[in-house]
């Protein structure tokens, strides 16, 4: 029965041997797969670097392009709104400049015009006060006529 036993174990080991053999064997064509897909994906990686590096210049000069385009038509712009609104602006000046001398003339002669009903009316109060004045006086010369009749003075 030893004997047996000891056919059937080795029996046994040698088929784990043979299973053993066959894993490593695999194992060692799963790593060559792995290593050539490594280095098919190294290879499209460098091909999509390179792309993406040719696109990003292609976009780049595009781009860089449009830019300047872009500032041509935007200095352009400038340059004619700056044009326009230098003109305006002369223009609404000789029109402010315009109205202020026109109102200014207004004005000083509005000015005049009150200056010479100011010094009428200064005149009428002159003669009128001297006028009240001769008239307080006539008035106190009566008052003290009456006073002095009334107290027998007179």
């Amino acid at each position: 029965m030893a004997q047996a036993v000891e056919t059937f174990m080795e029996a046994r080991i040698a088929r784990l041997e043979s299973d053993m053999g066959h894993l490593r064997e695999d194992a060692s064509d799963i790593k060559q797969d792995v290593r050539a897909l490594r280095d098919k994906l190294d290879i499209h990686g460098q091909r999509l670097d390179d792309r993406i590096d040719a696109l990003d210049q292609k976009l780049s000069g595009r781009i860089d392009a449009l830019d300047s385009k872009f500032n041509g038509r935007i200095d352009a712009m400038d340059s004619k709104l700056n044009g326009h609104i230098d003109a305006m602006d002369s223009k609404l000046n000789g029109r402010i400049d315009a109205m202020d001398s026109k109102l200014n003339g207004r004005i000083d002669a509005m000015d005049s015009t009150l200056n010479g009903r100011i010094d009428k009316l200064q005149d009428v109060v002159e003669s009128t006060r001297t006028w009240m004045f001769g008239l307080c006086i006539g008035g106190f010369g009566a008052m003290l006529g009456i006073m002095a009749h009334g107290f027998g003075w007179i």
